[in-house]
């Protein structure tokens, strides 16, 4: 009897431990990635997203993007958001860029081409470093547009839009 009244309490805490809003990001529940600037005929995305729900409720982001076309220059980075109502937030580390790995025409970036793109990138992105980046979402088609503010200020030349895919769909990164 002291074990179904443990259970039963313990069941009872369960939702309340694992409760998550995720707001705009609801799809991630579903197994839906995030796929910005879709290129629908082809299935490809400039960047996508793969939200995991961490310990404790965070919210890891795992984000695949090109970072050049030519040659094909993908990255990829590790890092938590936080949702509130329609808005997704985060803050830009340093390490985010350190622990980033990259690929170059489809194969894993060497040593040598890690380092000076690393580099690159966290001299491009230095000024955003610690910032309040945060994506609001609004519906626009099939999809969503995300519009983008950094510590609150409007960043319209940023405003992307992006869809909800299956990973089963074959959508990848790319042109």
């Amino acid at each position: 009897m002291r074990l179904l009244v443990m259970t039963a309490a313990l069941s009872a805490l369960a939702p309340a431990a694992h409760a998550v809003e995720l707001g705009p990001l609801a799809p991630v529940a579903e197994g839906k990635i995030s796929c910005v600037s879709p290129n629908t005929a082809a299935r490809t995305c400039s960047s996508m997203d793969i939200y995991r729900l961490g310990q404790g409720g965070e919210i890891q982001d795992e984000n695949v993007e090109i970072v050049s076309g030519s040659p094909l220059i993908i990255m990829t980075t590790h890092s938590r958001v936080q949702v509130s109502g329609d808005v997704e937030c985060s803050a830009p580390r340093a390490s985010d860029v350190a622990t980033a790995s990259f690929s170059v025409e489809g194969r894993p970036a060497n040593a040598a081409q890690t380092a000076r793109l690393r580099s690159n990138v966290h001299a491009i992105l230095g000024p955003m470093m610690s910032h309040k980046v945060c994506a609001i979402y609004r519906p626009q088609g099939e999809g969503m547009l995300m519009t983008f503010a950094i510590d609150g200020k409007p960043l319209p030349s940023l405003d992307r839009h992006m869809m909800w895919v299956s990973p089963e769909e074959g959508w990848k990164v790319g042109f």
